[in-house]
């Protein structure tokens, strides 16, 4: 059974699945944020969302195709629709990253991109796949 949840801004749905269901799922941390000031912090954070943005919606993937973002402190954690082949994830949206971000001086960005099933409940989404995929972005 799917439940229709809205979030606390009421403007984006998430759906309650009783089910798993599959997701590539992106992810991307700030290295070393905690040394920065919350002013700086707060700059890392504003230019990290729009380089995220722009890199998903240069490669076509724009919010009917994943789900909204998740909001992770000095990261973004987002979970993009099967339809979207996970080559349009390594071969567009990485390295449209990475081009940025030399633009932006001092940021520093942990990238992953995996794959698997979640789970939703009413507080958001968890599962195997999640867990590991901030076990992979915060190893060594």
């Amino acid at each position: 059974m799917n439940r229709t949840m809205f979030s606390s801004r009421g403007t984006k749905k998430m759906i309650w699945r009783e089910q798993p269901c599959y997701r590539a799922i992106v992810a991307v941390d700030a290295v070393n944020s905690t040394a920065r000031t919350d002013m700086e912090k707060a700059e890392l954070r504003r230019r990290l969302y729009e380089i995220f943005e722009d890199a998903l919606y240069g490669a076509g993937i724009g919010e009917s195709s994943r789900d909204a973002l998740i909001d992770r402190g000095d990261g973004i954690l987002t979970l993009i629709d099967p339809a979207v082949p996970k080559t349009v994830l390594l071969n567009e949206v990485v390295p449209t990253l990475g081009e940025r971000l030399a633009e932006v001086a001092g940021l520093r960005l942990r990238t992953i991109v995996h794959a698997g099933e979640v789970l939703y409940d009413r507080r958001g989404v968890f599962g195997e796949s999640v867990d590991l995929t901030f076990r992979l972005l915060e190893a060594p």
